[in-house]
């Protein structure tokens, strides 16, 4: 009988971080020294450990289709649940909203309609953070092609890119998949190197490699200016600078999340639930922000904390019931 290997719960506890983080971002201003610096690294650190978990399937067909299953089906439904909720708290004024006439039910189809639409074309939907589930769904098909045909497995994210710089052409979020891409390898490809690491190493190592990661993504941060994924920005600099500043300063943030992940002493059942809803948390996560949007009051870097760490779990809460009341509009 082979022996189960034991859960890694550094692993866990930085799905947390990436969580906290996401949500945390959120609560200020796009134009925020907070997004700024926490953009610089925060999505990468989210494919990376994505990558970890990858695993290939054996038919390439049936794995497309089992990515689709688990990554975009849920996309739609966090994009259609967040719909339903809100078009009709605007349309009765409960909270302030752009100005549109109609009836209920016409807003409602105009909203699903022009989603349907930006998402040919780099559009903002409704619930603007599922973006990334369609990124990681094409990370997913990029990564099942170069464990296949490695050389076309490389070149059609570049291509990607390289049509989307000259014809602003970006459908279905690949743009972002490609941009997404060398962290989900480098995630599946050095997936036993970073387990050792985190489990391996003495907590004076590991907080002397988050600190010296965070003066290093500080100063790369000043440098290459502000990262988007979604923009489909890799910094202010020359695409010649800031393509390879981005790369490396998304590792420097990944990997100093990942050493102060290895050094807290938190581990448990919760703990591991928590983590395995990260998907459903970013999710959720506007369920939550929008009416703090809407309100007058505009969070401290301090007083952000607590709100995030409620966000963080009432979409922990909201994920448990959909988990067992509609396990397939989560990808269960």
């Amino acid at each position: 009988m082979q022996a189960t290997k034991p859960r890694n719960h550094a692993i866990d506890r930085a799905k947390i971080l990436c969580a906290f983080l996401v949500i945390y971002a959120h609560l200020f201003h796009h134009d925020s020294r907070v997004r700024l610096y926490i953009y610089a690294f925060h999505m990468a650190l989210f494919f990376l450990i994505s990558g970890m978990f990858f695993k290939l399937q054996e038919d390439f067909w049936k794995g497309v289709l089992s990515s689709f299953r688990r990554i975009v089906v849920p996309a739609f439904f966090f994009e259609a649940f967040l719909i339903i909720v809100y078009i009709p708290i605007y349309q009765y004024d409960i909270l302030p909203h752009k100005a549109e006439y109609g009836s209920l039910l016409s807003r409602l189809r105009h909203q699903f309609y022009g989603d349907f639409i930006k998402m040919f074309d780099n559009g903002d939907l409704f619930n603007g953070v599922v973006w990334f589930l369609f990124a990681l769904f094409w990370c997913n098909v990029f990564l099942s092609v170069f464990k296949r045909k490695r050389f076309l497995g490389a070149v059609i994210p570049i291509v990607i890119y390289a049509v989307y710089y000259l014809f602003e052409i970006d459908i279905f979020y690949s743009v972002q998949g490609a941009m997404a891409f060398p962290f989900f390898l480098i995630g599946n490809k050095y997936k036993p190197q970073i387990n050792k690491y985190t489990t391996d190493g003495k907590w004076t190592t590991y907080l002397t490699i988050t600190f010296v990661c965070l003066i290093i993504t500080v100063l790369l941060t000043l440098v290459n200016g502000r990262v988007s994924f979604k923009g489909c920005c890799f910094g202010d600099l020359s695409v010649y600078l800031s393509g390879p500043l981005f790369l490396i300063n998304g590792l420097v943030g990944t990997w100093m999340i990942i050493s102060l992940a290895s050094v807290i002493p938190v581990k448990g059942k919760w703990v591991t639930a928590l983590s395995k809803s990260l998907i459903s948390t970013l999710g959720y996560q506007y369920l939550f922000i929008i009416p703090l949007e809407a309100s007058p009051y505009q969070p401290t870097i301090w007083s952000a904390i607590p709100i995030s760490i409620a966000i963080l779990l009432g979409c922990h809460l909201l994920h448990q019931v959909t988990e067992k009341y509609l396990p397939s509009c989560i990808g269960r």
